[in-house]
């Protein structure tokens, strides 16, 4: 905004989409730093990587995919146990980030003296989330129901509890926190509910991983 008013551009309207990223690279960096299955992730990627086979991307990323699908298996055999509210301050310092990123870019928008507009980000509620075991049943309940409002609302519950997805969701929290800190000149627009309405599916036909839409879900959007 500052540099095209030095330029002499000035736009009339401010779009911010969100992207998940704003979410989850700050809760991984919380917690991946904190994982105590690290060494054993880390042998891992190096036997990967004397095979031959591809890693797509550094360590952090092989450690963000695979922490989940590894500890789940050990969960069910009752090896690890993870305790539901041992990451509750990781959710809250993250969604505190998310809060004080919004005002800055509020703050920003109102300054320049144009409107604006905030859109949540909105995720794949198929794609398998990963956390401790009432997480899987949870989305598998949900997976089971007729497709409509119940069966997102049971797959965003079991969203809104992942900790170890390679991709974690923006929250529901973070949908709500977000529209709370609209003002008269910034406005937020809950394309969440938009979607809802004219019954977006959420699924492998609109999005290629838990985030990242296909071509017909940009073009749904």
């Amino acid at each position: 905004l500052a540099e095209g008013k030095r330029r002499g551009f000035e736009p009339a309207l401010v779009i911010v989409y969100y992207g998940h990223n704003d979410f989850t690279n700050v809760y991984h960096h919380m917690f991946l730093g904190r994982a105590s299955v690290d060494g054993m992730l880390r042998v891992t990627w190096h036997a990967r990587n004397l095979l031959g086979m591809n890693t797509k991307g550094d360590f952090r990323y092989f450690r963000r995919s695979r922490i989940g699908p590894m500890l789940k298996p050990l969960q069910e055999w009752g090896l690890v146990r993870l305790d539901p509210g041992a990451l509750r301050p990781v959710d809250n310092a993250t969604l505190d980030v998310l809060e004080e990123n919004t005002l800055q870019m509020v703050h920003a928008i109102e300054a320049a003296g144009v409107v604006g507009v905030l859109i949540p980000a909105v995720g794949n509620l198929h794609a398998e989330p990963y956390g401790p075991p009432e997480v899987t049943r949870l989305w598998e309940e949900g997976m089971a129901l007729q497709p409509g409002p119940h069966q997102r609302k049971v797959l965003r519950r079991a969203a809104d509890q992942e900790w170890l997805t390679p991709d974690i969701r923006l929250p529901q929290r973070g949908q709500q926190a977000i529209i709370a800190l609209q003002t008269k000149q910034v406005l937020a627009f809950d394309l969440q509910r938009a979607l809802d309405d004219v019954n977006f599916p959420y699924d492998e036909t609109v999005f290629s991983d838990w985030l990242h839409f296909t071509e017909d879900g940009h073009a749904a959007v």
